[in-house]
């Protein structure tokens, strides 16, 4: 098996980490600055350099990596965050791969369009991670649905972050419209669709008939599994959903074991979700090939 590819990375320049307040208000990102440094407890956030980031991936086996953007409130911090990422993707194309950030709301739908255009231009291969709650707009939108319209024109997979309806409490959290997601999906059957965080174990539905025949091509990845669930959550998944809808993803450098000193780190998530998938065939679908279908399958169609 060649080296794994992680489909759920993040990447902020660590500069900014020296003032995360002033970076939020600099910026109107609210959201994302009680996310860094939170009002009470702990930051979960890591940081590392470019370097860092390459030697952790050698480290661990990391062939290569998706930069997920992030669910930005301006479309300003997008294309600054579009930057940032394009940066690395032109410096270590065989290594760093990158989804946009867009901020889809109508006094933006242009710009986003733009911005998405100019993405692509610079390699770019999907969207997100997108949260609607909390960047201001609907699945409903004709704004939205603009952009649905191209990337399904342009076979491009989305992705969207998703939270459990239940759980622990927390803020800032945002809520996932489970109705408006299920009516985008059941609309747009021939879109490659990603659930971040096992998509709130919504694929626990795949029991009902209905969702099970519309859903075919939604797919769920693993970030942040040990904050969120227990890991008999592969297990449960595996039954449910084909394993090759499945994507493997860390949501590094995020700290998803708090007590762990050494984090942010790439290698013990990756062998305990290996050991929970257990059959090296599927550990190969999920760590992968499924990554690697997505991530060719534009330039697989075009070249037809």
């Amino acid at each position: 098996m060649n080296g794994v590819i992680d489909f759920h990375v993040h990447y902020f320049p660590q500069e900014i980490s020296q003032d995360l307040n002033g970076f939020a208000t600099t910026h109107q990102e609210p959201f994302w600055g009680n996310l860094m440094a939170p009002h009470q407890g702990k930051s979960l956030q890591g940081w590392v350099t470019e370097q860092e980031l390459l030697e952790k991936m050698d480290a661990a086996g990391i062939e290569k990596i998706v930069l997920q953007g992030w669910y930005w409130q301006q479309f300003e911090t997008c294309q600054l965050h579009n930057r940032w990422m394009a940066e690395l993707v032109h410096r270590h194309p065989d290594r760093i791969a990158a989804f946009a950030s867009i901020l889809p709301t109508e006094y933006k739908k242009q710009l986003a369009l733009d911005e998405l255009k100019w993405t692509l231009d610079q390699g770019f291969c999907g969207v997100g991670e997108l949260h609607p709650a909390v960047q201001g707009f609907s699945l409903n939108d004709a704004s939205w649905i603009s952009i649905a319209y191209f990337l399904r024109e342009q076979r491009l997979p989305v992705l969207f972050h998703v939270t459990e309806p239940v759980g622990r409490p927390y803020e800032p959290k945002g809520e996932t419209n489970f109705s408006e997601l299920q009516h985008f999906i059941e609309s747009y059957a021939d879109l490659p669709i990603i659930l971040a965080h096992w998509g709130g174990l919504v694929f626990a539905h795949q029991l009902n008939p209905h969702i099970r025949k519309k859903w075919g091509h939604v797919y769920y990845d693993t970030s942040a599994t040990p904050l969120l669930y227990r890991m008999e959550v592969v297990e449960m998944a595996l039954k449910l959903v084909s394993p090759d809808r499945i994507l493997y993803g860390s949501d590094f450098p995020l700290k998803v074991y708090p007590s762990d000193p050494n984090q942010p780190d790439f290698l013990r998530f990756k062998e305990s979700l290996k050991k929970a998938v257990a059959s090296e065939v599927i550990w190969e679908k999920v760590a992968r090939e499924n990554a690697h279908r997505l991530l060719n399958a534009k330039s697989t169609n075009d070249s037809n």
